[in-house]
């Protein structure tokens, strides 16, 4: 597997990385965003309002429109069967956070309760950070006995939009069924109400991936996002620590 040229961040079971500051992964004017990390092949796409300015190194602006995202194909990142897993996400927004889910980055099949995943900034009494997880297979699954959210236990919004740099980095351990939430690099929150069923096997084709939406009841996000990472295990505190302080001084 080919490292990824940037700061000094954890490599081990590194699967997915898209910069916007990495000329390898985006190239101004371009429509196209490129997966860092091969042989893994994945090409993303602009889509319909997502621009790019060179704050910070380099970031894609997203509208915040009912179209504005970076899509992916229906590939093998972002769908880890009863892999443990991990996904951090670096943004930043002046956008007010509402009760209207902003989505960061996700992967569903498709409905309210489909199987699938989703990162949104969401206010009231989401406390600023939504991450929603959903088991099922490619059928709606009836009520909301599969779903299960994760948010900050203290109201966190108006720092997360203050216009500068953030990261959110979860969590999904197998071995414990406990997924985590961490805050710039901190441990926030988890939720360990799941158990041995809830995998992802089947939806390995079911949907693309999206980064500047998380699901079908988020809406898409105003602000911009500069870089995202897979890890097909579920990184330590001390790894989550260790990346946050490699990509920190770029948003200072």
């Amino acid at each position: 597997m080919a490292g990824h040229s940037g700061p000094n961040i954890v490599q081990d079971s590194l699967t997915f990385s898209i910069d916007a500051a990495n000329i390898r992964s985006y190239e101004d004017g371009s429509n196209d965003v490129y997966n860092l990390i091969s042989p893994i092949v994945n090409t993303g796409s602009l889509e319909n309002g997502v621009d790019f300015n060179f704050n910070d190194l380099g970031k894609w602006d997203f509208s915040g429109s009912s179209t504005s995202e970076i899509v992916f194909d229906t590939g093998s990142n972002g769908n880890w069967g009863t892999d443990s897993w991990s996904v951090d996400v670096w943004f930043s927004t002046t956008e007010s956070i509402t009760n209207t889910a902003q989505g960061l980055i996700g992967k569903w099949a498709g409905g309210n309760y489909q199987e699938g995943w989703g990162i949104a900034l969401r206010g009231n009494s989401y406390n600023g950070i939504m991450v929603r997880i959903c088991s099922g297979s490619s059928q709606n699954l009836a009520g909301t006995g599969a779903l299960r959210d994760i948010f900050p236990p203290q109201n966190i919004t108006s720092s997360l939009s203050d216009g500068k740099g953030h990261n959110i980095t979860v969590t999904f351990d197998t071995s414990t069924y406990t997924a985590s939430l961490y805050v710039d690099g901190e441990y926030s929150s988890n939720n360990t109400n799941f158990d041995s069923g809830w995998s992802w096997e089947n939806f390995i084709t079911a949907s693309n991936l999206r980064v500047g939406r998380s699901n079908d009841i988020s809406g898409y996000y105003h602000g911009e996002i500069s870089s995202v990472k897979f890890y097909r295990k579920a990184l330590s505190e001390e790894e989550v620590t260790q990346n946050y302080r490699a990509f920190k001084n770029r948003f200072i």
